[in-house]
């Protein structure tokens, strides 16, 4: 090989039969192919790498560790087009949480990319101004739609008080972020708080909205963003204690009975997170779906890694085309190609179908109402963003 006609060796990885290592999930450490990189220093050109560098300590690592001169930075930008700028001015960009949906699982569909935590990615010619007319807004909830609507809404000029009434924020979407497949996203929560800091947005945890609560705030523009409680079907047993929502499961960090197999009944991506979570324990799972896919909103490269753990885990049983139509202590009736039988288990039985709205109650006023995530009709994460800012550029 001619090296004195080489200027740059740029190291990534990964094939069409490996696309893990091409677009790394976030369950791979941050700069994971810098000890690949390094090797390549020795034949003399400058070195190149990629591979999951998403934040300028990750970058700052391999670059004063010697691994590379340069580093590549992809689904960073997608996440913050200006995140080389603020990264060397110090500050924290608004992260990308390596979810791997709205870029590497569309940019094959011929559609414009998106990313799940930025909704003006392929949409910055729509972002509207800052407004003079300055509104006094309220926003209930602080999941991702209530922060993100806070934080536009703060950022056009409004004067913005957020009510939560968990003791942290982040609602259906912290939970997620203490799943094994979802490492990255407790970073989103914790850029919205420094973000909505800097703009002066007045948070309020532990406190519920009710109609004094409102009246005291005197808003011009109301965003309810109070999420959802999980959706549980009318089916015969499904008030046995033994079932429960796997929102209200996480929330509550109950592995349940020792030595009991688990039961997820939906294998959509929550179910299938929450499956994959519990298998990692060593627990037994039975994971029904009545779809004919696991997780089939989800893209390819979001669930590559947890597919196979699920589908090659002797512990793990899947029944897909299968609805689940009662419940007893210690057995289960399935429906599945035109027959029912009955399963034995009696372990916990965790239900993934879907939210509905919590319950808001304002009172009245002639504030504009807005309504978005899982407050409205359920949205997944980016939806629900998506709304929360498209709500905050309405007000008027």
């Amino acid at each position: 090989m001619r090296l004195d006609l080489v200027d740059v060796i740029d190291v990534s990885a990964g094939s069409y039969e490996a696309g893990e290592w091409i677009v790394q999930p976030g369950e791979f450490p941050r700069g994971v192919l810098a000890p690949h990189a390094a090797r390549y220093r020795r034949f003399g050109p400058l070195v190149a790498v990629a591979g999951r560098i998403s934040t300028g300590d990750a970058a700052e690592a391999v670059l004063a560790g010697g691994a590379a001169d340069l580093v590549s930075i992809g689904r960073a930008l997608h996440a913050d087009p200006d995140w080389a700028r603020i990264v060397l001015d110090g500050g924290a960009p608004r992260p990308c949480i390596a979810c791997n949906q709205g870029c590497i699982d569309v940019v094959h569909t011929q559609q414009p990319i998106w990313c799940v935590v930025n909704p003006g990615t392929s949409r910055e010619s729509e972002l509207a101004p800052p407004t003079t007319a300055r509104r006094r807004v309220l926003v209930i909830g602080a999941g991702p739609a209530g922060l993100e609507a806070g934080l536009r809404a703060a950022a056009r000029g409004h004067r913005v008080t957020v009510l939560e009434a968990a003791a942290a924020v982040g609602g259906q979407f912290r939970l997620a972020a203490g799943l094994p497949s979802r490492p990255e996203f407790g970073r989103l929560m914790a850029w919205y708080l420094r973000e909505l800091a800097r703009a002066g947005v007045d948070v309020r945890l532990s406190t519920r909205a009710d109609p004094a609560v409102v009246a005291d705030v005197a808003p011009d523009a109301v965003i309810v963003a109070a999420g959802g409680v999980d959706a549980l079907p009318a089916v015969p047993g499904i008030d046995l204690p033994r079932v429960a929502g796997v929102r209200d499961w996480l929330a509550r960090n109950d592995p349940g009975p020792a030595g009991t197999s688990v039961t997820v009944w939906g294998a959509d991506r929550a179910g299938l997170a929450v499956a994959d979570a519990i298998a990692a324990t060593g627990v037994r799972v039975l994971l029904l779906g009545a779809q004919q896919e696991l997780a089939p909103e989800a893209g390819r490269r979001e669930k590559i890694l947890v597919v196979p753990r699920l589908t090659t885990n002797p512990a793990v049983r899947i029944l897909l085309g299968t609805t689940l139509e009662a419940i007893e202590p210690n057995r289960l009736l399935v429906g599945r190609d035109g027959a029912r039988q009955w399963i034995d288990e009696s372990g916990p039985v965790l239900v993934s179908q879907g939210t509905v709205p919590a319950p808001v109650v304002l009172g009245s006023g002639s504030w504009q109402r807005f309504t978005v995530g899982d407050a409205g009709f359920g949205a997944s994460a980016d939806a629900a963003i998506a709304q929360g800012a498209a709500a905050a550029q309405a007000i008027r």
